[in-house]
């Protein structure tokens, strides 16, 4: 009984991650026509101070405008983000998915699939505010650098352990299928 039931809340979650990952496709689209249509990203929506952040930023005056050039980087990274998190929430969906169908988590390919989510979860952490101070420092007058390691870091690092849990259950019931 409690494994039909998990089966029933494994494929309810799966949906709801392919949801998430639909709807943060659709979140970077509609930012796209926004941007296309005039309206101004801001800095706001890159900001995570859930951690600890070093920003190091010089600003230099200059004589033309450069909220164009700073939209613009917004949105490349805007986007990086969102092809990261619509992985991640695809990913997961899909071992949700085949836990509902045959409830096996400790297979291989569960495994790898932890693996995957645990290596983009960290890249995820890295790679935008690396992104945005690389981008920020070429196109805009003065330099912006901000380097720290915040919550979807640590998520990361937490989801490599499990990843190694799970690896070492799917030898264990390799094993014991084998015995």
């Amino acid at each position: 009984m409690k494994k039909i039931r998990i089966q029933q809340i494994s494929f309810m979650l799966s949906v709801l991650c392919k949801l998430v990952a639909v709807g943060s496709l659709i979140i970077a689209l509609i930012s796209i026509i926004a941007k296309f249509s005039g309206a101004d990203l801001t800095k706001n929506m890159l900001e995570d101070e859930s951690g600890f952040f070093f920003t190091f930023q010089k600003t230099v005056e200059s004589s033309f405008n450069l909220s164009v050039r700073e939209s613009w980087i917004f949105m490349i990274v805007m986007l990086v983000s969102a092809s990261l998190l619509t992985f991640l929430f695809w990913t997961f969906g899909r071992i949700l998915q085949d836990l509902s169908k045959r409830f096996k988590p400790f297979e291989e390919k569960q495994v790898t699939r932890l693996r995957k989510i645990s290596w983009v979860l960290l890249v995820y952490a890295i790679i935008p505010q690396l992104l945005f101070s690389i981008l920020y420092t070429l196109f805009m007058p003065g330099y912006y650098v901000r380097i720290g390691v915040g919550a979807t870091f640590f998520f990361a690092l937490l989801f490599f352990c499990l990843t190694e849990v799970f690896r070492y259950g799917a030898e264990l019931q390799k094993a014991k299928d084998e015995a």
